[in-house]
């Protein structure tokens, strides 16, 4: 027969955390069309935990239906669909990290059937633009969070073509009998979302070595364990037994974490005695089946629960509760959180996590956080974050009354991008047990200017409507070709400004301001905002720029022509015709 799992009712002490302050909660939960048939009917005491009777659906999040299982795994394909709405972050709860696009032709035919059965023709999926001509981003948790999306290369489906004068900037999946294709779509609109989830139940999260957790929110307040223990030990346990601290198997969803622990358990997978926390020694017994019954389940599909030699080790599944609230989010500023400072005298940001054993992550060497900054409208960069060594970090004395939490903190560097004027920074987190977002606040900083000079400049660029795209559909990318063309022709011309072009290392278009139609409706006008690098030189000093008339740059603004590039021309200043230059930032 297959392995034995034995009962006992085991308690472990509690361990309660202070909840703390997070600066954005996460979605509210909403209903789901789906219906998860889990915890739908209670389970009688158990003599023995039989795999193939556990439904699916256990190995999903609530709300979520399996819809396809995974052979030799404890994994499903799943699918959760919330009722219509607004576009929102309603697919993070269950801790997934898969979306409609990641997934093969079989899985996607799965998901389709269903959709159309519940007669989804369109449906949310957690992706959208952060930044008004970004690409398209994940928006599920962990280290991708974020992060651009990805088609796979056997993906069928293509990025959907953007629309950027009607704000429409989350994305959708449209459904019919043969085919199906991504889409913008304004955030407001009422639409249902769609939820996949096809990875395992556990992850170890805030619970100690050799402990688990569920991936998704519902039990992430308790830490379970399976784990080898002498029958003395057992004993001693049964005398600090709580009711909220056993294992108690009351429905199918605490059977199939306990099959998940078994499995994944170096030491119990293979043993005979596994005891769980909702029997009496008095019923450790031995199930008897007939054996026309046994012959027709594997050997791990029945755990049968049997006595056990009092001379030998047992395996015990305990739980505790490990966060006494349902969230970690408190107004008092002492919970688990992050604080950014950018250090203006040896220009570096740092970056001061406090408790991050709370925050969700899949993998425990990862951060649990991730930082952002963007250069433009359109590009959300990702930097790099170095830990620094206690032994590198003084810390002031604690109040006598902190927190654990405040005890528990540890400093980042996050590296800061190429040198240019100062962006903006920020680092974002989600935090067990409800996956509130917590956010630092947004700082500006930059490198140290390292001889370097920057200025801003508003231009209008004239684009003639018969041989060019509307404004738009056009990148910044677009833009700054445009405008690199016609510095390249400008210098060519008026040699006498060499030395001017010389100074300028780069120019960089970085936010389209406005744009309309000439009278006649032949043009385009375009009001950009640009930003300018330019090398070090003396007579560029602080008292020069002051009076836009004696930049030798604004000199360029006098040469107003239609430039070389085939269609447009470009207008400096829409008033006075002249380019005004202000600075932003001069080396120390």
């Amino acid at each position: 027969m297959g392995s034995v799992l034995m009962v006992l009712t085991v308690a472990a002490l509690a361990f309660f955390t202070t909840p703390s302050t997070a600066t954005l909660l996460s979605s509210s939960s909403a209903s789901f069309l789906t219906v998860n048939r889990c915890e739908e009917y209670p389970v009688k005491q158990l003599n023995f935990v039989e795999r193939s009777k556990i439904p699916h659906d256990c190995r999903c999040p609530p709300g979520f239906v399996a819809v396809r299982t995974y052979p030799q795994t404890n994994r499903a394909l799943c699918v959760g669909i919330r009722s219509a709405g607004p576009w929102q972050d309603g697919c993070v709860q269950s801790g997934t990290s898969t979306d409609y696009y990641d997934l093969d032709q079989t899985d996607l035919g799965e998901v389709r059937e269903l959709l159309l059965h519940l007669n989804v023709s369109e449906c949310w999926i957690s992706a959208r633009r952060l930044l008004k001509f970004g690409e398209l981003v994940r928006r599920l948790p962990g280290t991708h969070w974020n992060a651009p999306v990805e088609l796979p290369k056997h993906s069928h489906l293509l990025f959907p073509v953007s629309n950027y004068s009607k704000n429409h900037a989350c994305a959708t999946v449209r459904i019919d009998q043969q085919s199906d294709q991504l889409a913008y779509q304004n955030c407001s609109a009422t639409l249902p979302q769609l939820c996949i989830y096809r990875e395992a139940s556990l992850l170890q999260l805030h619970c100690e070595a050799n402990e688990f957790t569920t991936r998704y929110s519902s039990h992430q307040r308790y830490c379970f364990s399976i784990r080898k223990s002498s029958w003395s030990t057992v004993r001693l346990l049964r005398l600090a037994m709580k009711a909220n601290g056993s294992f108690l198997i009351d429905n199918n969803r605490k059977g199939q974490l306990l099959v998940e622990m078994y499995d994944a358990s170096k030491d119990c997978s293979d043993s005979s005695n596994v005891i769980y926390a909702d029997q009496k020694e008095s019923t450790h017994h031995a199930h008897r089946r007939d054996a026309d019954d046994t012959q027709t389940i594997s050997n791990r599909d029945l755990i049968r629960i049997a006595s056990s030699d009092p001379n030998n080790f047992a395996c015990i599944a305990q739980q505790r509760l490990q966060i006494e609230n349902d969230s970690l989010v408190v107004s008092d500023g002492t919970g688990p959180g992050m604080y950014l400072y950018f250090d203006k005298a040896r220009h570096k940001l740092f970056l001061t996590v406090y408790g991050d054993r709370w925050f969700w992550r899949e993998d425990p060497s990862s951060n649990g956080f991730v930082c952002f900054t963007n250069a433009n409208d359109e590009q959300l960069y990702r930097p790099r974050v170095k830990r620094l060594r206690s032994s590198h970090v003084q810390w002031g004395e604690l109040a006598p009354n902190a927190s654990t939490i405040a005890a528990d903190r540890m400093m980042y560097e996050v590296k800061l991008e190429e040198y240019g004027p100062p962006r903006p920074y920020w680092c974002e987190a989600h935090l067990v047990p409800d996956f509130a977002l917590i956010k630092t606040d947004t700082v500006m900083a930059q490198r140290k200017a390292n001889c370097r000079r920057y200025f801003s400049a508003t231009i209008e660029l004239l684009l003639a409507r018969s041989s060019s795209r509307t404004p738009d559909t056009l990148r910044l990318k677009d833009y700054d070709g445009r405008i690199e063309e016609y510095i390249k022709n400008r210098r060519k011309r008026l040699p006498e400004l060499k030395h001017i072009f010389a100074a300028i290392k780069s120019i960089q278009v970085k936010r389209v301001e406005d744009f309309w139609t000439s009278a006649s409706n032949d043009w385009y006008t375009v009001r950009l905002v640009l930003h300018i690098v330019t090398k070090c030189a003396k007579k560029w000093d602080k008292a020069e720029l002051l009076e836009p008339e004696r930049n030798e740059i604004g000199k360029m603004s006098f040469i107003v022509a239609p430039s070389f590039i085939t269609g447009s021309c470009i207008r400096l200043s829409s008033i006075s015709f002249t380019l005004q230059i202000s600075a932003l930032q001069h080396p120390a």
